[in-house]
């Protein structure tokens, strides 16, 4: 251990026939008691996985009531990125991103041709490692013209992932006012991701003794010249 000359403290690893893949000395907080026994509460270490990178470990030592310096890693900030808990250092439980933000929803069809005038297009989500959640209000104060084909909510914040696997669990019920269903092509409406790598919402109908039917102009009829709200979440999951 040392202090630079420009202040900072120095922790040196003497291991350097293994620096591969070592421990570094770490700074240890310790209490004391009356009795003269102290025990660690807590260290802060650094590791080396190999390829001269570097993880940091946190421990701290469990309320066991026992006098020892036993401490167990919480927390590690690993070298390629994002944290780990309580001792778990395999990639794929490894949390990389945290991220709010918002979009902005758009209404759209397959087939073109819509004209809408907005009241408010507001869209939030948060982004936790690869589950997006999104949140959104589509106000429509008038359209000019519906347009034809599939209904679409389009601008997600990131696109659907790639596998079907990934993309197959994204249902949701959602909120509308004003709007003109045709129920014979079912009675319950949910949103839905239609497969991988998209980035637009589309309209699900669950019929009785029968199929699923998508969302169309024809069954899901916002009108010309009146005010339309869609409302709903959704929670998916993204390759980014």
């Amino acid at each position: 251990m040392r202090i630079e000359s420009g202040g900072n403290l120095l922790l040196r690893s003497t291991d350097s026939a293994n620096i591969t893949a070592h421990s570094s000395p770490y700074l240890e907080f310790r209490a004391g008691q009356t009795n003269g026994q102290n025990v660690s509460l807590g260290k802060i270490k650094g590791y080396s996985p190999g390829g001269w990178g570097g993880d940091i470990i946190f421990e701290t030592k469990p309320a066991n009531g026992q006098v020892n310096d036993t401490t167990v890693e919480r927390l590690r900030i690993r070298e390629s990125g994002g944290i780990t808990f309580n001792g778990d250092t395999a990639n794929a439980n490894t949390l990389n991103d945290y991220e709010e933000g918002t979009w902005t929803p758009v209404y759209s069809t397959s087939g073109g041709g819509q004209s809408q005038t907005y009241n408010n297009q507001y869209g939030v989500y948060t982004k936790i490692g690869n589950l997006v959640t999104i949140h959104f209000n589509l106000d429509i104060s008038s359209s000019s013209n519906i347009g034809s084909g599939d209904v679409a909510i389009t601008g997600l914040p990131y696109a659907s992932g790639s596998t079907s696997t990934t993309t197959n669990f994204n249902r949701s019920p959602f909120s509308t006012y004003d709007v003109n269903y045709d129920s014979t092509d079912g009675t319950q409406m949910h949103l839905y991701i239609p497969t991988s790598n998209q980035t637009k919402l589309q309209i699900l109908y669950s019929r009785d003794n029968s199929s699923w039917f998508v969302g169309t102009t024809s069954n899901f009829n916002i009108g010309t010249g009146r005010t339309i709200i869609v409302m709903g979440s959704l929670s998916y999951y993204t390759d980014s």
